[in-house]
């Protein structure tokens, strides 16, 4: 579908999206909610939330699976995967067992950095994707204040890690542009105070909640 590449998956999900579309839009629409993180980005396509050729980034990639959404969905002019596929101290992090409890959930993230660059190979070479190996801490410099639509934070998960993104994210984020989040809920209590603290400095609200098993949060820039 991007670029004119063909992606059964991609496709077999898109149409999948078009069901949950016609069959919740009412819902979405009046509840303000959603039900998973892709019926999260339909909603924010139908409600003209995100504009076109926009400028998106995900921190945190893994396999890039919610990547590929993002593509398939937002259709962005160009998209930046910020990971550094690899285990190491988050000098962010003041809970010192955040890399033991992820370790487990990824086995080989130096052969998921090779499978995200194979699987974006065609936009990466025509620089529709850009795939950036780095903390998130240290990829931010990269970026310009006011240069992102979309800002989606799924990197450790841990208070300190989570608060130090959401503060060193926030200024790239274009003014009505959309700062969101993955796994707002659980055990993920750290991240929940982090992110709830950031909404209070900063006189916020959330906007959007995918209700799922792992809750997505999402605020907009004033």
């Amino acid at each position: 579908m991007t670029n004119g590449r063909k992606r059964p998956q991609a496709v077999a999900e898109l149409e999948w999206y078009n069901r949950l579309v016609l069959l919740q839009f009412e819902d979405i629409i009046s509840a303000g909610v959603c039900y998973d993180r892709c019926s999260f980005l339909v909603r924010c396509v139908l409600r003209g939330l995100i504009p076109p050729s926009s400028a998106c980034i995900e921190i945190g990639v893994e396999r890039g699976n919610f990547s590929n959404a993002i593509l398939e969905i937002f259709e962005p002019k160009k998209l930046f995967l910020v990971d550094p596929w690899d285990f190491g101290d988050d000098k962010n992090s003041t809970d010192i067992d955040g890399a033991k409890e992820v370790r487990p959930h990824f086995p080989d993230c130096h052969a998921d950095f090779r499978h995200v660059a194979e699987r974006f190979s065609e936009e990466i070479q025509c620089h529709r994707i850009e795939q950036i190996r780095e903390y998130s801490y240290d990829a931010v410099d990269l970026f310009d204040d006011n240069f992102f639509d979309f800002i989606y934070i799924d990197a450790t998960h841990t208070y300190g890690s989570v608060k130090a993104d959401l503060h060193d994210w926030w200024p790239k984020l274009k003014p009505s542009g959309l700062m969101a989040g993955h796994d707002y809920g659980g055990s993920h209590l750290g991240l929940i105070a982090a992110v709830d603290e950031f909404i209070k400095e900063y006189d916020l609200h959330m906007n959007i909640t995918a209700h799922s098993a792992a809750t997505d949060w999402g605020i907009f820039k004033k």
